[in-house]
């Protein structure tokens, strides 16, 4: 907050603009008894969190450290930038004296993540904290299967719900395709634009393989892997049904959208059903009951959204209506700011705007 001031308050990007100090005059009003948060969950390289540790030493408070397992906004865990940015800002940690730090799991928008499927990054934390070196992988791999039963080839998995094909390198751009390409409206489409092209349903039906091939039933937490791999099995077959629903209307075939609304899209509406049962048994197994009503009204519209797009499509291959106006729309990239600043496949933080684009509530960040 204080670097954003001295900043000029230029929104995140200010909070670690190197060139930033703390006037002196606003270091005198702050008091010496209250500890300092740095949070930073993204950069990779050690001279940028030297710089900025360096900034908020002028406050002359105890300076804490809050890094982040990315559970947040995905129903996987972003492994790929957590790991690599949290174990160089841990190694300069240390060795920049700073004796507390914290691992951040947020629930933003439903809390669909799970802070057991982050255990991985919280053993990240602990072999830091018992370690002046930076432990290696093997090191890591061998504690985590220690203390959890599982092994750290099978917590890596659930990082492949976002990082998919088209991807930037270790989904450094937080993209969450596991969340969007779930609630988006096959009829709508709001995302098929970005990922044309990118072989999806094999994608999941690969990790859903994947998946299912790692997972030890004698393990205690095996439960864990049951929402993914059911997930898996909901996108390889949702993902890409928007396109080709597109490419059927567009080249009037009307035979291949009937089978669609009878055959390929009940049996999508199917494993979304399995997928909601499979979760509902894991929030009940972890948390109190309460939000988990959030969850099941999601899941709910899409099931019916799902046999809606049947009833249309059917009306439409039957003869009974002209067109379909959901259908006769051109589609777009969902978000060309962030497709501009190289976002990778999308990035979206709100499940109604995910769900339609008929919403008319006012947001700061609609992203």
């Amino acid at each position: 907050m204080f670097l954003k001031l001295a900043s000029g308050g230029g929104g995140d990007a200010a909070y670690y603009d190197k060139e930033a100090s703390i006037p002196e005059e606003m270091a005198r009003q702050i008091p010496k008894d209250v500890d300092m948060v740095y949070w930073d969950y993204t950069h990779m390289e050690p001279e940028d969190y030297e710089k900025v540790i360096a900034n908020h030493r002028p406050l002359g408070c105890n300076l804490v450290f809050a890094g982040a397992v990315w559970i947040f906004n995905t129903f996987g865990v972003n492994y790929g930038l957590s790991l690599n940015a949290s174990d160089v800002a841990l190694q300069v940690c240390k060795q920049e004296g700073i004796r507390e730090v914290y691992a951040t799991m947020w629930g933003d928008d439903g809390n669909e993540g799970n802070p057991f499927a982050a255990l991985l990054g919280l053993q990240l934390y602990a072999e830091h904290a018992y370690s002046e070196e930076k432990p290696s992988r093997t090191q890591l791999a061998e504690r985590v299967k220690f203390c959890t039963g599982i092994e750290m080839e099978t917590f890596l998995q659930l990082k492949d719900l976002d990082e998919i094909p088209g991807q930037e390198p270790n989904n450094a751009k937080q993209s969450n395709p596991s969340k969007f390409l779930l609630y988006q409206d096959v009829l709508l489409g709001m995302f098929d634009k970005q990922i044309e092209g990118l072989d999806l349903a094999n994608h999941y039906a690969e990790l859903e393989q994947s998946i299912r091939g790692k997972r030890n039933s004698r393990a205690e937490l095996d439960y864990l892997f049951e929402m993914p791999e059911k997930l898996s099995a909901v996108l390889k077959r949702k993902s890409e049904i928007g396109i080709l629903l597109k490419q059927a209307y567009d080249a009037k075939d009307n035979d291949t959208l009937r089978h669609m609304a009878k055959n390929v899209l009940p049996a999508i509406s199917r494993a979304v059903q399995e997928l909601r049962l499979a979760h509902r048994t894991q929030w009940h197994r972890m948390f109190k009951p309460f939000g988990w009503e959030v969850i099941d009204i999601r899941y709910g519209g899409v099931i019916t959204r799902l046999d809606t797009a049947s009833f249309r499509i059917l009306e439409y291959a039957e003869g009974r209506v002209a067109r379909i106006e959901e259908l006769e729309q051109e589609r777009l990239v969902f978000s060309t700011t962030h497709r501009g600043n190289h976002k990778g496949v999308g990035w979206c933080s709100h499940y109604y705007r995910m769900a339609s684009p008929n919403v008319f509530y006012h947001v700061l960040n609609p992203f």
